[in-house]
This record gives structure tokens, sequence and C-alpha cells, in this order.
């Protein structure tokens, strides 16, 4: 096991290039409700030491390149090498980026989705203030009875739809700021 906010630096013999590094990250962006909507594993593959970044690619595409899960490796436990703690805060913001396109793509896919709750809502809406309406109409009490009465359950739908409208919005429309955490850096020597 590993501490708290602490990931497995592991040096790989095979699978990577010479000098390659891939830093794993898990990330997250949850609805207003604080549920995550986007649950992304995301490799950032450096070339060497440098700060450039070859590929942001899912982690799928890097665990079956090197098998992992079915090939066993060794953590030597050698030295972290100095390079990888300059190349960390890079490879979170590509991490960053690659989640907000995620999201972009989610919201895009739901905006539809959360349209058409709205127009439900409204029409249903509609549907009871028009039922209120025609069971006053039938009421044989004095007016001012009616309209208080009238006007107390007109507040009661009022309230009743504009929960319902925040719920859905804040089900369906996502946070701007993704959680990322290290799950893991693989490296492979440059020699």
């Amino acid at each position: 096991t590993f501490q708290r906010h602490c990931a497995p630096v592991l040096q790989l013999s095979d699978g990577l290039e010479h000098g390659e590094v891939v830093m794993v990250f898990q990330g997250t962006i949850p609805n207003q409700k604080g549920v995550p909507v986007v649950q992304e594993w995301v490799a950032v593959r450096f070339a060497g030491s440098g700060l450039y970044v070859v590929a942001i690619e899912p982690f799928e595409t890097v665990a079956l390149r090197l098998q992992l899960g079915h090939k066993r490796y060794a953590n030597a436990a050698a030295p972290i090498p100095s390079h990888l703690r300059q190349q960390l805060p890079f490879a979170v913001n590509r991490a960053n980026d690659y989640l907000m396109s995620c999201a972009e793509c989610w919201t895009a896919r739901m905006q539809p989705e959360l349209q058409a709750q709205r127009e439900r809502l409204k029409r249903l809406r509609g549907r009871q203030v028009e039922q209120l309406q025609l069971s006053f109409e039938a009421d044989q009490r004095p007016q001012q009875i009616k309209e208080k009465r009238r006007l107390a359950q007109q507040k009661a739908i009022d309230v009743r739809f504009h929960d319902h409208e925040r719920f859905v919005n804040e089900v369906m429309t996502i946070e701007p700021a993704p959680y990322l955490k290290v799950v893991a850096v693989l490296h492979r020597d440059s020699s």
C-alpha cells in the first residue's frame, strides 16, 4: 500500500521507449449536486526528461500496450528521478485540458436532454395551472375567499416547479473544475 497522497513510481525495463515517462491520472468532474458524472483515467506521455508532452491518451491504451494486469512488474524502489517532479505540473495541465474536453462532450450530449426535461416541466406546470383555473371557475364560494385560496395554490405550484427545475439543472449541469489524482508514474531509463 501507499501512503495518503502518494502514487507508485515504477521504473520499467520494457514496454516503454527509452526515456519515456507516462503519468497516469484519474479525473472526475461532478455535477452541481456533487455526484461524479465524468470519470476518466488518462495517461500523459513524455518522450524523455523534458517538458514536451508527446501524447495524451486514455489509460486503457497504455494498459493494453504494457499488459498491465497481465504482466508482473517489479518495483525496484529506486530513487525518483528529479525530472519527474518537474514534469508533473505540465502533465496535470494537459490532463486537466483533456478532462475539460470530455466535460464539453458530456455537456453537448446532455444539453438536448436538459432542454427536453425543461419543456416537460413547463408543460406539466401549464396543465396544473390550467386545472387550478378550471377548479376555481366552478367554485361557488365568494370571490374573495376563492381568490385567496387560488393564490395560495398558485404559489405552491410555483414553488414546487421552481424546486424541480433547480434540481434538474443541478443534476444535468457540471462543475467547471475537474478533480485530478495522480494514480501512477511509469518511466524507463534513457540508457
